[in-house]
């Protein structure tokens, strides 16, 4: 992990130290903790290209580090790392730098996607066009805001039952930036919809609404198709980013899955129900 320098200190704090006599492998010390030349060195590579505040000399970066190491030992004179915050943060950094020593070359073995595997997966997942009837409802909602809206939407699909145009119900009930357009949202991946949305216009042929209101994380939908994309026809490299992700998602998830199915956990589902 990369240890970026504390500039700000480094110019508060950047009159010569004296030190004792040290061997010929050690830099500098610091409260009886050696900084070694190889230390140095990797650590000068890493920082040399952040410095901005002064002149990127080596004495300027040692002075930085040596003010990184101050402060880290004081942190450990106050018991930080037993703070139940820094423990979380330094809990991610754990999390994360896991993740970059197990699957990075795994996650580089996923990049080279094919011309073909674009278009496979875009015949798996099109594009699709949408007009939605649309009425916000936030995720976790009161109980009087969850029933004015299933309300809005039932009323809106009472209506199109009885034959009233969709985009006249949509002027009349739906709500955002679509109702101008008639509810269309133009064309759409599968990444750039609402899960639940987009499973819904998967099930409909092109000119078919959906048959009951669809509930995703931002409200109720009532979803029309209106076309799905030509993969003769799509973006190459924007499609083999999709695919790439999507290996990327799996190869994370199975490792994951690798690490629980080695692990004893217990869940209290009661705690769980909506």
């Amino acid at each position: 992990m990369k240890m970026y320098p504390f500039y700000l200190l480094a110019l508060l704090l950047s009159a010569p130290a004296s030190f004792a006599a040290l061997d010929a492998g050690t830099v500098a010390d610091v409260n009886g903790k050696k900084i070694t030349k190889e230390d140095f060195d990797r650590r000068y590579k890493e920082n040399i290209q952040f410095f901005k505040y002064g002149p990127p000399t080596k004495a300027n970066i040692l002075n930085d580090i040596i003010n990184f190491e101050i402060a880290v030992q004081e942190a450990k004179k106050m018991g930080l790392e037993k703070d139940p915050q820094v423990q979380e943060r330094m809990n991610a950094v754990l999390y994360q730098s896991l993740v970059e020593r197990q699957l990075t070359d795994k996650f580089k073995s996923a990049v080279d996607v094919t011309d073909n595997e674009a278009k496979d997966y875009c015949r798996r997942n099109p594009a699709v066009r949408i007009s939605h009837v649309y009425v916000p409802l936030k995720t976790v909602a009161l109980k009087a805001e969850e029933a004015a809206a299933r309300k809005k939407i039932s009323e809106a699909q009472a209506e199109l039952a009885k034959g009233a145009k969709f985009e006249q119900v949509v002027a009349k009930y739906s709500e955002g930036i679509n109702v101008s357009a008639g509810g269309d949202t133009g064309f759409a991946t599968k990444v750039q919809l609402d899960p639940a949305v987009y499973a819904e216009a998967r099930k409909l042929s092109v000119g078919g609404v959906s048959s009951s209101p669809v509930r995703s994380q931002f409200g109720f939908h009532l979803v029309k198709l209106t076309a799905v994309q030509d993969c003769g026809k799509i973006n190459i490299p924007e499609w083999q980013r999709m695919v790439f992700d999507e290996k990327r998602a799996k190869i994370f998830a199975d490792y994951l899955s690798s690490l629980r199915s080695k692990s004893k956990v217990s869940v209290n589902q009661e705690l769980l129900k909506e």
